[in-house]
């Protein structure tokens, strides 16, 4: 009987068509013992030589075909055991061809390979920060030594500069890999240039990396010999070195979900996998949990802490449908206008950009929506226009529900915001911030902004300049859209203004048309309350986190 040769499954990193992925190799006799799982080799493919990385060593093939024999052994633990079996259970998770998955993620391979660098040496320079923060950086790092899975409530940026720069110290002393995830890459940046100049040696990863820097970090990774990488989400598929730590900063934010291109993923719902399989140590940050969180520390499954710093500000809720406006004032209510009078430097924040607005009664709060899709319908001059089909009806002059008259346009946005700013204060210096203006001068007395307000300010990991007041102008709008997230989404970004309005001592006004709604509590600091009703509403319609959602797109030929 003829020995049987050992016979290797590999995945060409090339593109291939989804039907096509794992091959079959003969392995060399010789070379049978250096070969294992996750190992870099060439082989041939049709009328070339490729890079492969062997998934599995088997001792006979299911090909009935003669096979062609590896050709090159080219590096070792390239892609480490449990990296590779968390990367294909990832892989099956979001039903993606484990060669698409691994071709897409894994660094181009070099035609030449340069030999690892020694870590950089450390001389780190002090960090003033104030004696409040040693309490609280004594009860993150005494949480880190006994639990694997922990949530830090965290409302100051320069609190969480500092607690990252210790950590990242340590993860130097200690050679224990540290790598800190954030949800943009400006704010990879911004941390990444605070920690070198304080003296840390940090690696920075954004997906804009050329491919040799990508192999370089991914080897360094995969060796155990780079204490601390900051990046970007898709940083979180680099191999992990054994007892790491992995950060995610911001774990409230949207950003952490990629839907423009394939793979789509969101990073917190694959941190179960990863630590499964790579036996990692994953803490995170936010001013509030999010749901999933919330309901993972409520089956002991995650721990947190409180390392809160500042007392919750004073909130005053103004009812937009019962208080009255000044003359020619589209959204600014009377309460408003004359706490914009006495406040020397004001942050608004409006939903949305543009001038559009939404239709109310003003007695029974009744919302004008498409017939054909529900989508709220934007109110125009003269008529109500559906912004997903375009349908257009005149503007009716009784609510169909209690047949008031009191119909009004509500929920404009950063510039009908900044026309009334203007018309009211004409000597005030106001700034509006968007997708268009991204930067303001640092002369602004009133900063009227979208999410790319919360996105200006969480890029400082520095002491926040003063405040005198934090406005919610106009949020109502992300309730009325048919997203069972809408009022998720809303407590989020309340979760950040309230942060910045504890770190700077301000007062919070908040319009709405809604004041019963439990996601104010949010700005009270009573974040639980909202947090048990959203997950009761959440179970009775089995709605994440208590099940799970499936997208089907049809498409005609």
């Amino acid at each position: 009987m003829s020995e049987e040769k050992p016979i290797a499954e590999v995945i060409p990193l090339i593109r291939l068509p989804r039907s096509l992925g794992v091959f079959d190799y003969l392995v060399p006799q010789d070379r049978a013992k250096e070969l294992a799982a996750g190992t870099l080799v060439r082989v041939p493919f049709r009328n070339r030589q490729v890079p492969a990385v062997v998934i599995s060593l088997q001792s006979k093939s299911t090909v009935s075909k003669e096979l062609r024999p590896i050709e090159e052994i080219c590096l070792d633990r390239f892609v480490p055991s449990g990296h590779l079996a968390a990367l294909l259970a990832i892989s099956e998770e979001l039903a993606v061809s484990p060669a698409s998955f691994l071709f897409s993620l894994v660094p181009k391979i070099p035609a030449k390979m340069n030999p690892l660098r020694r870590a950089e040496t450390v001389r780190p320079r002090t960090i003033k920060f104030p004696p409040s923060f040693i309490e609280k950086i004594q009860i993150a790092t005494s949480a880190l030594q006994k639990h694997t899975d922990i949530f830090f409530q965290i409302d100051d940026r320069f609190f969480l500069f500092t607690l990252l720069a210790r950590l990242a110290l340590a993860a130097h002393e200690q050679q224990r890999h540290l790598r800190i995830l954030l949800p943009t890459q400006k704010q990879v940046i911004a941390l990444a240039q605070a920690l070198q100049l304080h003296g840390l040696p940090v690696k920075r990863y954004l997906p804009s990396a050329g491919s040799k820097e990508r192999f370089d970090l991914w080897q360094q990774c995969a060796n155990d010999n780079l204490p601390v990488l900051v990046g970007a989400r898709s940083a979180l598929f680099f191999p992990f070195p054994p007892q790491s730590r992995l950060c995610l900063v911001d774990e409230h934010r949207e950003d952490w979900k990629q839907a423009d291109k394939n793979p789509r993923y969101d990073v917190r719902s694959l941190l179960p996998l990863i630590q499964k399989y790579e036996k990692i140590q994953i803490f995170r940050t936010g001013p509030v949990p999010r749901l999933e969180t919330f309901y993972r520390m409520s089956q002991k499954q995650c721990e947190s802490r409180d390392l809160r710093l500042h007392a919750p500000p004073s909130v005053s809720l103004i009812h937009t449908g019962k208080s009255t406006l000044p003359p020619n004032a589209s959204f600014l209510s009377w309460p408003l206008w004359e706490a914009l009078e006495k406040t020397p430097r004001t942050v608004i924040f409006v939903v949305k950009k543009g001038k559009g607005s939404v239709l109310l009664c003003g007695d029974c709060r009744y919302l004008f929506r498409c017939l054909n899709c529900d989508t709220p319908l934007a109110s125009h001059r003269a008529f109500l226009r559906c912004p997903a089909d375009k349908e257009k009806i005149p503007i009716p002059l009784l609510c169909p529900h209690c047949q008031s008259s009191r119909l009004r346009s509500y929920g404009g946005g950063t510039e009908q915001f900044e026309d009334d700013l203007r018309a009211h204060f004409p000597q005030r210096v106001i700034y509006r911030l968007d997708r268009e203006n991204t930067r303001p001068d640092t002369s602004w007395q009133i900063l009227v902004g979208t999410s790319a307000l919360l996105q200006f300010f969480s890029e400082q990991f520095v002491p926040v300049p003063s405040l005198n007041l934090v406005v919610v102008g106009e949020a109502d709008s992300l309730l009325h859209r048919p997203d069972f997230r809408g009022q998720e989404r809303l407590a989020s970004i309340l979760s950040e203004l309230v942060a910045l309005a504890r770190q700077t001592h301000s007062p919070m006004i908040l319009q709405t048309s809604f004041p019963e709604l439990a996601v104010w509590s949010i700005a009270s600091s009573h974040e639980q309350t909202f947090l048990e009703t959203e997950l009761e509403e959440r179970k009775k319609f089995h709605y994440p986190p208590f099940g799970k959602l499936i997208k089907c797109i049809i498409q005609s030929p």
